[in-house]
């Protein structure tokens, strides 16, 4: 009697190990999408909240001012970038030498006062280095300055609301808040500017 040869065994189109790695690729997958859109790919939207305690040191990063609110004049802008230039060099950390320096520049005593409290008030003579950095926190107060001085011109706190309500439109400032300032008998522009540097 002849023997049967044995049967023939099935091959198998997809190999255990094959049906593994489909599996886990489509997990992987699928952890991605959820991590990235959520379950049921909502929209997010996170909002970053600064608490500060109103101390003037919270404004060692000032909020950037609106364009048209830091526009300055030309002749202002040079000034300005040679200030910063004078701030950012090491012997401008010389009080004798800054003054010298800014008298050079140009400065009013006003000005140079001005330009002196900005530095000290808001701590940026050990926080920022470079002229650039300097430009553009000067440029932010230069232009403070330079529309005070209009005011000036113009209006005088102890002229009455006119003065006040200018200062409510142009920088914020609550005309409350002004009045209690001019209460301390402070009259130069360097003194309201600096006011509403610090209170905008």
């Amino acid at each position: 009697m002849s023997e049967v040869p044995p049967a023939k065994e099935k091959k198998k189109i997809i190999k255990k190990y094959e049906v593994v790695l489909g599996v886990l690729s489509i997990l992987i997958m699928a952890y991605f999408i959820v991590g990235k859109y959520g379950c049921f790919m909502v929209n997010k939207s996170v909002t970053d909240v600064e608490w500060t305690d109103g101390s003037s040191h919270d404004n060692l990063k000032r909020p950037e001012k609106p364009k048209e609110a830091t526009q300055i004049d030309k002749e202002t802008e040079s000034t300005v970038r040679e200030l910063a230039r004078l701030f950012a060099n090491n012997k401008g950390k010389n009080d004798v030498r800054t003054e010298g320096g800014m008298q050079r520049i140009g400065l009013t005593k006003d000005e140079r006062n001005y330009y002196k409290n900005i530095r000290e008030n808001f701590g940026f003579s050990d926080e920022i280095s470079s002229a650039q950095n300097w430009f553009s926190v000067l440029k932010a107060a230069g232009s403070t300055y330079k529309t005070m001085q209009g005011i000036f011109q113009e209006e005088q706190p102890e002229d009455g609301d006119d003065f006040y309500n200018e200062l409510e439109n142009r920088f914020g400032v609550p005309s409350s808040l002004s009045r209690e300032f001019a209460k301390r008998g402070k009259k130069e522009v360097s003194d309201w500017a600096l006011f509403v540097e610090e209170n905008q």
